[in-house]
């Protein structure tokens, strides 16, 4: 999982991920009017976005620290199982574990 912190201010800000997967519908079906070749100058450019067919997708969300006070912004996705990418889960819970983040401070 990537991960960036930076400090505004008093504020810290913490760059968490909850999920990162290869996005279930091959590209050609997302995008039908796109030609596969268009893609090629973008697979260059940002090779690990691409995972053969498939476009890489993060979810993610961000953890403010200030004056005392811990604060989540998130999208809501939820635990899941997520249907439309395929059945999968986040992984939300074990990101803020591993930043030391007790629940009951947020």
């Amino acid at each position: 999982m990537s991960s960036f912190e930076m400090s505004v201010g008093n504020a810290e800000i913490v760059a968490l991920t909850d999920m990162n997967c290869a996005f279930p519908t091959p590209l050609p079906e997302l995008w039908p009017n796109v030609p596969c070749d268009a893609w090629e100058p973008f697979r260059k450019m940002f090779p690990d976005t691409f995972e053969g067919e498939r476009m890489r997708i993060e979810i993610g969300c961000y953890l403010v620290r200030s004056q005392g006070k811990t604060i989540l912004i998130d999208t809501g996705y939820g635990p899941g199982p997520i249907d439309y990418i395929g059945g999968l889960r986040g992984e939300l819970m074990a990101e803020l574990a591993s930043k030391s983040v007790d629940l009951a401070d947020v």
